[in-house]
């Protein structure tokens, strides 16, 4: 009698065992599918941030000659203020 439950129980917990299997395939299968979906986001986040590098960049060159005019007007400012000051001394 005590044999008859073990081995009842035994097929239980092997019913069990492959019940968590088959769930164990299906769960690996959706995580391929998963993986794959990232890498394809990753790879379509790469090229977005090249094509906005790619867009930025004449965008920043331009900063860099607007500052850089800016820069050297401001120069040429102070130079004539000077000037003018030293005209206005001698004068």
């Amino acid at each position: 009698m005590d044999e008859k439950r073990i081995l009842n129980k035994l097929d239980i917990m092997d019913e069990r065992i492959d019940s968590i299997n088959k769930n164990l395939a299906v769960y690996n299968e959706q995580l391929k599918v998963h993986i794959e979906g990232t890498i394809q986001n990753r790879k379509q986040i790469a090229a977005l941030d090249q094509k906005i590098l790619d867009k930025i960049t004449p965008v920043e060159d331009h900063v860099k000659a607007v500052n850089t005019v800016l820069k050297l007007a401001g120069g040429i400012a102070i130079l004539l203020a000077a000037f003018e000051s030293i005209k206005n001394l001698l004068t």
